[in-house]
């Protein structure tokens, strides 16, 4: 009796399995946008001379060995890819399982001109916990996405006490910054070198900044500011308070400027 009733409880568990694997259908899914430049929204350029990119959509494999390399990311495998066309614009009509999770990204990206490449799926890397739901493909839905992809920016920084009295005794040091802007004219800099008393309008000679050009890094607000945003922080007393501050700030893409850091 012990045998049936056991036998009874696996069957209806594979039943339960099978009836759960008949559910995840195929659902008709469409996923449209154009890739467009970081920070000014433009399409980008399309070169005759080197392949157009394409956009892909990949699923999101659990992959326990983490021995999956498929389209430049762990745990991928790519679905489906199209071409953009010359404004950068693409569509594609797509079979999705419902139930499943799908990635997208982009590939053949001219690094010679976007050398920070796409936010997304590259061939030379994945994508970064930071990106979340906001790169997903969900099955069955009209999906639009702009996909952006960052240029390089180069500028210099000018810190500004914003303080209205300027018999003001307030002091901001400098502690850290963003982590992806590189100092190209002085390997020796330092952020911590930099303390600002009273009164400050100061523009840090001969330090000239690389970065990728833009607001967000992904394109989008996100909560981890220290990977998605251009910031510095620091120490400021103000009448004779001390708090953490940190700022942030954008660069332009494609060119170099004076960037503004008020406090």
């Amino acid at each position: 009796m012990k045998k049936i009733a056991i036998y009874i409880v696996i069957l209806g568990m594979a039943l339960s399995y099978s009836c759960k694997k008949e559910e995840n259908k195929l659902v008709n899914t469409i996923f449209k946008g154009q890739l467009v430049v970081n920070g000014t929204d433009e399409p980008i350029e399309i070169s005759n001379e080197i392949p157009r990119p394409k956009v892909a959509i990949y699923s999101d494999i659990e992959d326990i060995d983490n021995d999956i390399v498929i389209g430049g990311a762990n745990g991928t495998e790519l679905i489906a890819s199209v071409e953009v066309d010359k404004e950068g614009k693409f569509y594609m009509e797509v079979e999705l399982y419902e139930n499943d999770e799908y990635l997208y990204g982009a590939l053949n990206i001219d690094k010679t001109v976007y050398e920070y490449g796409a936010i997304a799926i590259s061939e030379n890397g994945g994508w970064g916990s930071a990106l979340g739901e906001e790169q997903k493909i969900i099955p069955g839905e009209v999906n639009i996405r702009n996909i952006v992809v960052n240029t390089t920016g180069w500028y210099y920084k000018r810190f500004i006490n914003s303080n209205i009295n300027f018999n003001n005794q307030d002091v901001f040091k400098v502690i850290s910054g963003s982590t992806n802007s590189y100092v190209i004219t002085d390997s020796s800099f330092l952020y911590n070198s930099y303390v600002f008393n009273g009164s400050t309008d100061s523009i840090i000679q001969g330090v000239l900044y690389k970065t990728w050009g833009g607001t967000y890094r992904f394109g989008f607000d996100c909560n981890d500011w220290s990977v998605n945003r251009h910031y510095v922080s620091g120490k400021l007393t103000r009448d004779g308070v001390t708090r953490d501050t940190i700022i942030y700030y954008s660069v332009l893409p494609f060119d170099t400027t004076i960037v503004e850091i008020r406090y």
